[in-house]
């Protein structure tokens, strides 16, 4: 009977604060790894990027930061989901493209692929305003778009996008 009591308190000193987070046994060997409730999984994992609390932000489901700014702006990478019944990627992307110049953004880049044997849309745009080169990846499933932003310094970007590169591959719908 004492080596079950001891057996319990090990366990709960072990215990994450929260299961299915980074500090839980469950998940600690994929660093940043993280569970979405709208049907994906996503890590930091060959990376050295870091998640960061996005509480302030409700259309933001997770962000990663890179470890390194440049000229102030410090390279982050954002995930958020858009509900989009009665839609498949081809519409949704049509719709999307036409919005990007409304908001000041000059498209370098667009085309679907795939990524993980997975059907995903990708952009390249910037911002000559903010000095700001982004890279959108969406990938839709069950209408619904999962949209990966990669944000960075246009000077900074090409060494940027790499590192990103490494985040959307490890983006899976489940």
């Amino acid at each position: 009977m004492l080596l079950l009591k001891l057996f319990v308190f090990l366990q709960i000193l072990n215990a994450a604060p929260m299961p299915a987070t980074s500090t839980s046994a469950l998940i600690s060997s994929k660093p940043g790894f993280f569970i979405s409730n709208h049907g994906f999984t996503i890590s930091s994992e060959n990376t050295k990027w870091e998640a960061v609390d996005r509480r302030r932000s409700p259309h933001i489901i997770l962000e990663y930061r890179s470890p390194k700014s440049y000229k102030g702006v410090q390279p982050s990478f954002t995930v958020r989901v858009d509900e989009s019944p009665n839609k498949t990627l081809k519409s949704y992307m049509k719709q999307s493209l036409s919005e990007y110049e409304r908001f000041g953004f000059k498209t370098l880049e667009k085309k679907p692929l795939k990524i993980n044997n997975q059907l995903a849309y990708l952009i390249d745009i910037y911002s000559s305003a903010s000095q700001r080169k982004l890279r959108q990846i969406v990938f839709f499933k069950h209408q619904k778009a999962a949209i990966l932003t990669c944000r960075s310094h246009m000077e900074r970007f090409t060494q940027t996008v790499v590192e990103c590169n490494q985040l959307f591959k490890n983006f899976t719908w489940n």
